[in-house]
């Protein structure tokens, strides 16, 4: 009988030369090595920028103070790596919308980054220092009164008056209707599909990641015409997904339109 000897060596397995990159590249990491810390408060932050403005813009400055210590580009692999459990897309959106604060605020990019702009928004108004009382008037000022979705329709469409105020234009947005844009057919198409994707942008936000079981509130009442509303709009797309895409046309669009009344 012939015996298969097993030979024992302690030289390690190399990875084949196309592999070798995928398993050899560490996660990114935050200069001081605290990224387990900084991971879990930017948990706690998303969780809780659900409940309002305030808090969206407190996570976001929080999320720009991050990206600003890794290098360029390496943010959302820090994300994948240490916050699997949050949606990269959403932050980033929170990150771009407290960017656009601090530029409407006249805060420049290096002191966001050097400054707790997250501490001090989430401050009490009589606990903010003298030196900082200006800038926090100014962030203040900059979301009193307004939802995330008003705000960032607000970047979008924003003026600013004589006494140096930014302050919303009046009247629809371009791309809603109304007077037509400026611009070339294919330009006034390209901006009415961002406002169409702006507004799905809202609605996901909504839906998926802050009114979930908030309905269980309401009386049965309510809660039937929120189904009747919503089973109005999967009517819609399902009216246009059911028409070939050769014979969409204007008179499609006006169908469906009528479909939501006035």
């Amino acid at each position: 009988m012939t015996k298969t000897l097993e030979v024992m060596t302690d030289t390690p397995t190399i990875a084949p030369p196309g592999k070798l990159s995928k398993m050899a590249k560490p996660a990114p990491s935050l200069p001081r090595g605290n990224d387990a810390e900084v991971a879990s408060e930017l948990r706690r932050l998303v969780s809780d920028a659900e409940s309002g403005l305030r808090r969206i813009l407190i996570a976001g400055f929080f999320i720009d103070r991050i990206a600003a210590e890794l290098p360029h580009g390496a943010f959302r692999k820090w994300l994948d790596s240490h916050c699997p459990d949050v949606t990269c897309r959403t932050v980033e959106r929170w990150r771009e919308l407290a960017k656009n604060v601090a530029d409407a605020c006249g805060i420049k990019s290096d002191t966001r980054v050097a400054f707790d702009l997250p501490g001090l928004l989430a401050m009490r108004t009589d606990d903010v220092p003298e030196a900082q009382s200006e800038m926090r008037s100014k962030l203040d000022e900059m979301i009193e009164g307004k939802s995330f979705r008003q705000l960032v329709f607000g970047f979008k469409q924003a003026e600013e008056g004589e006494d140096g105020k930014m302050r919303g234009k009046p009247g629809r947005r371009p791309g809603e209707g109304g007077r037509q844009p400026a611009g070339t057919l294919s330009e006034q198409l390209a901006l009415a599909r961002e406002v169409a994707l702006s507004d799905w942008d809202q609605i996901d936000l909504l839906v998926t990641q802050g009114y979930r079981s908030r309905f269980a509130l309401l009386d049965d009442h309510r809660i039937n015409a929120q189904i009747a509303t919503l089973e109005l709009g999967i009517k819609a797309r399902r009216v246009w997904l059911s028409t070939p895409p050769e014979r969409r046309t204007g008179d499609t669009t006006a169908g469906i339109e009528a479909l939501f009344g006035r």
